[in-house]
């Protein structure tokens, strides 16, 4: 992916006041927030709702390792699939509203809600359904298992704009050396084999992969062959119309913070530009964001 050009880097990503523990800045970066406060919903949720007016798709979005904090709403649908099979499972089981409920606006809205998640969940498992055929293989520990179940729903036809996977492990307090190598290899693999599936059932250049992660690590090793929890990181995003090289300045390593990097570009401003050249949402939550060093980064959608 690299090498085609297909793959950018973005150095620096970070925001003002960083936070340091896993559960509240994660909770910033899924919910578009800074060291002062949290949104309520998923970065994307609202502006892809708002998108998704005019369209027919099966899901606003679909997380592929159980986790839903990105996709938090209390709109919209935003289904989790950990397992295809128990997905399909589920999606047979019957649904039915009494009619008494409408006598209670409160219920009879979260029925609602329930009943299209339930209309959603059987159009695509009827879709998975009749592409049962299709396999695909991608290397690369777990994250290669959840990208494969991503290539598969892409070839069925699951329409959704925005799909979700994770890999664990980047918590390198000890021993960083081997588990580091260990960790970019699987991304490297899940990665490049999507890649070439998404080539193969000419889907690539109606892809976009990006990574974000609660924090970066701090520049100095500690006493246990590791680093800790830091304030700036690189992420990456590729694609079949990504101009693939380097965005953004990397940290000064002699200008550190109390040993800590100085983050370069805010990350919203990725989000900012995903949501913008990507969605075609000019008009979005992070416009104060835009951010001009990453206006070529992508070919015209």
């Amino acid at each position: 992916v690299w090498e085609n050009g297909e793959l950018a880097i973005v150095h620096g990503l970070g925001y003002p006041g960083a936070n340091r523990s896993h559960f509240k800045s994660i909770a910033l970066w899924e919910t578009g927030g800074d060291g002062t406060s949290a949104g309520r919903s998923g970065w994307l949720t609202e502006d892809i709702e708002n998108m998704g007016v005019t369209q027919d798709w099966d899901a606003h979005g679909i997380s592929l390792d159980g986790g839903m904090g990105v996709f938090t709403s209390p709109n919209g649908v935003w289904l989790s699939m950990t397992s295809a099979a128990q997905f399909q499972r589920l999606s047979t089981s019957s649904f039915s509203v009494a009619s008494t409920t409408t006598d209670n606006p409160a219920l009879a809205a979260l029925l609602g809600r329930a009943e299209a998640l339930d209309t959603s969940m059987k159009r695509i498992s009827s879709k998975m359904n009749r592409s049962r055929s299709l396999r695909f293989d991608i290397r690369g520990g777990d994250l290669g298992r959840q990208m494969a179940t991503a290539a598969s729903l892409i070839a069925a036809g699951i329409d959704t704009p925005v799909l979700k996977v994770k890999i664990d492990g980047f918590d390198t307090h000890e021993n960083q050396f081997g588990r580091h190598r260990n960790l970019l290899r699987d991304l490297g693999r899940s990665i490049g084999g999507f890649a070439s599936q998404m080539r193969r059932i000419n889907e690539w250049d109606n892809t976009l992969v990006m990574t974000y992660s609660e924090f970066g690590r701090r520049a100095i090793e500690n006493f246990t062959d590791g680093t800790d929890h830091g304030t700036a990181a690189p992420h990456f995003i590729a694609g079949g119309r990504v101009n693939g090289g380097f965005y953004s300045d990397h940290p000064n390593l002699g200008k550190l913070i109390e040993g800590d990097l100085q983050f370069t570009m805010d990350y919203r401003s990725v989000y900012e530009m995903v949501l913008s050249a990507w969605f075609g949402i000019d008009q979005n939550r992070f416009t104060g964001f835009r951010n001009t060093d990453l206006s070529n980064l992508l070919e015209d959608v």
